[in-house]
């Protein structure tokens, strides 16, 4: 029979630091996507929308930091996700 999973609070500082600086990344990287290869127009609306999709994009990204195992995962998979988005954004 295998141990249970003990929950700790193990890597917590460098997990909390790989969401709010990846994960702002992410979200800023998520919101320049929908403002630029969603929405043509540059309304007022949409302009809006892209500011107001950041601050939830950022807290969600923040919130799943905390599942990874080791900080250096949630480092390693939010600077790839922020890394991806960026690099979507532009092509």
């Amino acid at each position: 029979m295998t141990k249970p999973h003990i929950y700790t609070l193990k890597g917590w500082v460098g997990k909390s630091m790989a969401g709010v600086l990846m994960g702002f990344a992410v979200a800023l990287a998520f919101s320049g996507i929908l403002i630029n290869q969603v929405f043509v127009s540059r309304s007022l609306v949409t302009v809006q929308l892209a500011m107001w999709v950041m601050p939830p994009l950022w807290l969600a990204c923040l919130s799943v930091c905390f599942l990874f195992s080791t900080a250096y995962r949630a480092w390693f998979f939010m600077s790839t996700i922020a890394l991806i988005l960026f690099i979507a954004g532009y092509v």
